[in-house]
């Protein structure tokens, strides 16, 4: 399943810490449509295109892992709040990489997940967490 992604070394889980990727799927709930829509009909009218309606860079061969977290995403549970992507997906993606290399993804996908709760909830002004679903969860008990 996770095929050609294993060699890449996007995420460090000290240095490089998956910033760049929270920071893209942030901009793509956030606006990332929109912005391509915006973006074609400029283009359409010849229109010089602002930076802020192109997705952030990322490095060369990180759109694999933004992918491999938005086919992970597919198995979130529903309930009372959307819920984290489940550790066994991950671990099922990884099966067979180096432990080092599935760590470093593991990471970055933990790293993507909190943008993407935090981007989703309706709270705009919950604080990072290392849980955002049980946080999610708590918040719809009170």
């Amino acid at each position: 399943m996770g095929g050609g992604c294993r060699r890449q070394r996007q995420c460090r889980e000290h240095r490089g810490s998956g910033k760049k990727l929270a920071e893209a799927v942030r901009w793509e709930v956030a606006d990332g449509e929109e912005n391509e829509q915006r973006r074609r009909r400029l283009e359409a009218r010849g229109k010089p295109i602002p930076d802020e309606l192109w997705p952030p860079d990322l490095l060369p061969g990180a759109d694999a892992w933004l992918s491999a977290f938005w086919e992970l995403s597919t198995d979130r549970q529903i309930g009372f709040a959307t819920g984290p992507v489940p550790s066994s997906s991950i671990d099922r993606y990884t099966a067979g990489w180096e432990p080092e290399e599935a760590s470093r993804f593991r990471h970055c996908i933990r790293e993507m997940d909190k943008a993407f709760m935090k981007a989703i909830s309706s709270d705009v002004d919950l604080p990072d967490s290392d849980n955002p679903a049980r946080d999610a969860f708590r918040a719809r008990m009170r």
